[in-house]
């Protein structure tokens, strides 16, 4: 049988990459390797700086897929943080909602279009289940517009983001905002009854912030880690290893990381150490 080669688009990217090192993947925007993810310390009252985890991915994989593992493993070694500040790609709205049950408040950027809603006059813009506060561990009752708890909030049986909450009729029929509120009119004489999808709600709640400019000032102290990704770059050469391997890459990568806490540390408590000498670099 003749043997062909296959198309360039036809190939995987999760595929034998190289002769070399049978573990390494590819990445249209990166090329052949490994991805290392990092997470540090981010607090303007920090004396210093701190890299909190490190995790050898492959190339191929999508950020997104990264993130409730990196909170899982802080939340496991006490170091979770309340906020977790990422770029676009690991802030999918299923992650928000998710780090949101475990206690955190996931703060990126959303893609896709932002619409100034809030510029709006709120009697003059329609009501949708974003503008219901629900809490996602399902502890509190949820809060609608105006003012009023919910009477129940009932999980979907088979959809993980999404649930039913009822309100009590009457409440209803007396709020000024009924008309526009996105319950049904119709159904039981038990309550209003409102379906909401978590994630979809969440990504409509960022998209609001992005587009009021409230977003912009909390998301900015994110561009801190690429000093990180470039200090660990130039300085300890993370961006070409010296071994192959996923198990021998993994050690190089926390060993590099190590190392650039210590010297943080080291600077911190030394700051005459901070200063090279001759000799030192």
């Amino acid at each position: 049988m003749p043997v062909v080669l296959k198309a360039p688009e036809e190939v995987s990217s999760a595929s034998l990459q190289s002769p070399h090192d049978p573990d390494a993947t590819y990445n249209a925007r990166k090329g052949k390797g490994y991805e290392v993810q990092i997470a540090e310390t981010c607090h303007p009252d920090n004396r210093v700086q701190v890299i909190t985890h490190v995790e050898l991915t492959e190339a191929c994989a999508r950020d997104a897929q990264a993130t409730m593992p990196i909170l899982e493993d802080l939340v496991e070694r006490d170091q979770q943080p309340q906020e977790l500040v990422a770029d676009t790609a690991y802030g999918s709205a299923e992650n928000a909602v998710d780090a949101e049950r475990l206690g955190t408040e996931l703060v990126s950027p959303v893609s896709g279009r932002a619409v100034a809603v809030e510029a709006e006059a709120p009697e003059e813009r329609p009501l949708t289940s974003a503008d219901f506060h629900v809490d996602v561990r399902g502890e509190d009752p949820a809060v609608c517009p105006g003012g009023h708890f919910s009477t129940g909030q009932t999980p979907h049986a088979t959809h993980p983001y999404r649930l039913t909450l009822t309100f009590d009729r009457p409440t209803c029929e007396a709020c000024p905002l009924f008309h526009r509120c996105p319950a049904p009119r119709k159904g039981s004489e038990d309550g209003c009854r409102l379906t909401v999808d978590l994630a979809a709600t969440n990504l409509e709640r960022r998209r609001r912030a992005q587009a009021s400019g409230q977003f912009r000032p909390r998301y900015r102290i994110r561009a801190g880690i690429e000093a990180t990704n470039s200090e660990l770059k130039r300085r300890h050469g993370l961006g070409t290893v010296r071994v192959r391997g996923q198990p021998r890459v993994t050690l190089a990568v926390h060993l590099k990381a190590l190392a650039c806490n210590v010297k943080r540390m080291l600077c911190a408590c030394m700051p005459e150490a901070a200063t090279p000498g001759p000799g030192m670099a």
